[in-house]
């Protein structure tokens, strides 16, 4: 017989994973999800996390969070989130180092927020160098075999620019 695990299944492995010796507030979440982000881009400053890790825990993941169009929730999350790295160090932000720190503050707080559990359902696979490798070995080469169009040169989830509708 085998053991196909839950969604909770899950959710609880990646919570004890993430939060080991950790405080659970929301606070630290959204803060655990900027540094996945953070922690190897050049031009990040401390003062870069205050005004995100703020704007984050002020405005957009609070107990009143309404989503009604989670694509467009997410895209337009993204863009404020972009503006305001660029305020601090312009030319930082991308889609890609947004939408990295969303999707892992949405999945950070659906460990510790029983608000997030109808949301977690979701969300966007966030983009890092493991999907991203799988993704060059098995999804390009299936694409060009059947003369779909797949991008060019290296792909860094930190240096994606645009929004895919």
């Amino acid at each position: 017989m085998s053991y196909y695990p839950t969604i909770d299944d899950l959710k609880n492995q990646f919570h004890e994973i993430a939060f080991k010796n950790k405080a659970e507030t929301p606070q630290k979440a959204i803060e655990m999800a900027y540094a996945d982000m953070s922690r190897r881009q050049e031009g990040h400053t401390p003062a870069m996390k205050k005004v995100c890790v703020k704007w984050l825990a002020d405005e957009v993941f609070t107990d009143s969070l309404q989503i009604t169009d989670f694509n467009t929730w997410h895209k337009e999350t993204c863009e404020t989130l972009i503006a305001k790295m660029n305020s601090v160090t312009p030319g930082f932000g991308t889609v890609g180092k947004a939408q990295k720190v969303i999707n892992m503050a949405l999945k950070y707080l659906s460990c510790i927020c029983n608000q997030y559990d109808g949301i977690l359902e979701q969300c966007h696979m966030t983009l890092d160098g493991y999907t991203l490798d799988w993704y060059k070995t098995h999804v390009m080469p299936w694409a060009k075999e059947n003369d779909l169009p797949v991008p060019e040169g290296n792909i860094l989830w930190s240096k994606i620019e645009q929004y895919a509708d």
